[in-house]
């Protein structure tokens, strides 16, 4: 089975095919490619994952930038994405939002018409952008820790991503991906934001992945042990629309 689509939600994670990439030959390039490929060798044998990471987004507006971190898992087809404020269960069948403040759940259908998460889709979507991006620069950055190499690509005016131009940061000794900042063209919600890999476990499987999206907040129906205080809100077809959580204040 292949690797559940990492953060395919938002696609977060771009892992970069080497054949996509287009008169890209030079020494520097050669070793971005390198790394990415085994990057992407690994995701695609391996039937969990884990990882950790620091988004930060820049709003078109220009305000201060926000900063999210981010843990998020894959496995058995069913991923689950979660900070401190929320837990987000996804399967092929439900999409379960556990907003820990507030105390309450809302359950949804998976859209219909739209593929479960899949390491393939995902690939293959990124390929199509880069098969038309053009390398723009390539440097090897020295500093006091590791020495990172960081590939700058620029895509079409006209590519429907709404992206300008994509940058990597990859550690050639580790052969890990470090960064990816996307920039956005002028008339999209956001400037830019950037991807902070803080930590890429291959081979994890969380336990809670051993489970549906559905059942880990209901058991037969009733919300789980650690869910009795929250509100839950099943907004499925066909379904109640709201039930009441049973504690007494």
């Amino acid at each position: 089975m292949s690797l559940v689509a990492f953060f395919a939600s938002v696609t977060l994670f771009l892992v970069l095919r080497p054949s996509a990439l287009r008169a890209q030959d030079e020494p520097c390039m050669k070793e971005v490619r390198a790394v990415l490929e085994q990057v992407g060798h690994t995701l695609e044998e391996q039937d969990a994952l884990w990882g950790e990471l620091q988004i930060t987004t820049v709003s078109a507006d220009r305000t201060r930038p926000s900063v999210e971190k981010l843990q998020q898992g894959s496995g058995n087809d069913r991923l689950v994405t979660e900070n401190d404020h929320f837990t987000l269960f996804q399967d092929q069948e439900h999409r379960v939002l556990v907003m820990h403040l507030d105390k309450e759940v809302f359950i949804y259908d998976q859209p219909k018409g739209i593929p479960p998460p899949s390491f393939e889709r995902w690939a293959n979507g990124n390929e199509r952008v880069f098969q038309v991006a053009q390398l723009s620069v390539c440097r090897k950055v020295h500093g006091s820790g590791a020495d990172r190499i960081e590939a700058t690509l620029q895509l079409p005016t006209d590519d429907v991503s709404g992206m300008q131009e994509v940058t990597y940061a990859v550690d050639p000794a580790l052969q890990r991906l470090i960064s990816l900042h996307i920039r956005y063209r002028k008339g999209q919600p956001h400037r830019s934001r950037t991807i902070l890999y803080r930590s890429l476990v291959p081979g994890r499987l969380d336990s809670r992945l051993e489970r549906s999206a559905l059942a880990n907040v209901l058991t037969s129906g009733k919300p789980r042990a650690e869910f009795a205080q929250h509100t839950i809100n099943d907004l499925r077809d066909k379904a109640p629309r709201k039930q009441p959580s049973s504690h007494v204040d």
